[in-house]
């Protein structure tokens, strides 16, 4: 995608409440957001949108990897 106001490329990861909180509970991160995840890896968020079934998360493209590779 591409940010609004930066007009920067982003990557939207979009992801199902229940593997995200899967994934958490495996790092002991569960109460952590994925702003504090993110931060670990040094990329820049945008946004995060939440919707009653998913998680979405405007982020810094990573190029040549993938957002899971890192969890």
């Amino acid at each position: 995608g591409v940010h609004k106001i930066s007009k920067r490329e982003v990557a939207i990861k979009i992801v199902s409440k229940a593997i995200y909180h899967l994934v958490y509970a495996a790092a002991d991160a569960r109460d952590r957001g994925p702003e504090v995840m993110l931060a670990s890896f040094d990329l820049e968020l945008y946004d995060v949108f939440e919707s009653k079934s998913h998680i979405e998360i405007v982020m810094e493209i990573m190029k040549g990897e993938d957002l899971f590779t890192y969890l």
